[in-house]
């Protein structure tokens, strides 16, 4: 058949304004460009270091901040893919980033443990980064399904893991 064409027309019947939407180049121009990838394969490898902690039961990787090297890349290729988003950010996104900002001034005018309070701010601060990049990144139910899929597989592998080792340390696997 043909391209389907949506026309915008105004009070007399006249078309001021077509659009394409179903032709052969519309397929190939938005078949060949997936938005984002690079920055859901970083948060993807991101949540699999992060849920199946290959440091602990990797001999030698204790030693390698894994979690922060695959954080990195997950914010580098956000960056790098800047230019693709064209979301905006829901309102809990903004209230994350509001409730941060309060808990920094909070952590900064603390007469109890400044520097302490300081310290787990920036560490709670952390998520924020991720929470972007899964926003941004995770943009259809495919890749939610399989982030989903990474996450619950990752963790099943650091149970068998656990229960292969078998150490029991004070009662406690």
């Amino acid at each position: 058949m043909g391209s389907v064409t949506n026309l915008s027309q105004n009070d007399l019947g006249n078309v001021i304004d077509g659009a394409a939407t179903d032709g052969p180049l519309t397929q190939r121009a938005t078949s060949r460009r997936k938005p984002l990838v690079g920055a859901y394969v970083a948060l993807a490898l991101f949540m699999f270091i992060y849920s199946a902690r290959p440091e602990d039961w990797v001999p030698g990787l204790s030693n390698v901040p894994l979690a922060k090297i695959a954080g990195i890349f997950a914010l580098l290729a956000l960056v790098l893919s800047l230019r693709y988003i064209q979301t905006r950010f829901p309102r809990e996104v903004t209230y994350l980033f509001l409730l941060i900002g309060q808990l920094f001034l909070a952590s900064l005018l603390s007469s109890v443990w400044r520097g302490g309070a300081l310290l787990m701010t920036v560490n709670f601060a952390k998520i924020l980064l991720i929470v972007v990049a899964m926003n941004v990144a995770v943009n259809t139910t495919k890749r939610l399904r399989l982030l989903i899929f990474v996450q619950a597989s990752s963790v099943a592998l650091i149970a068998a893991v656990t229960i292969l080792k078998g150490r029991v340390l004070g009662g406690r696997l």
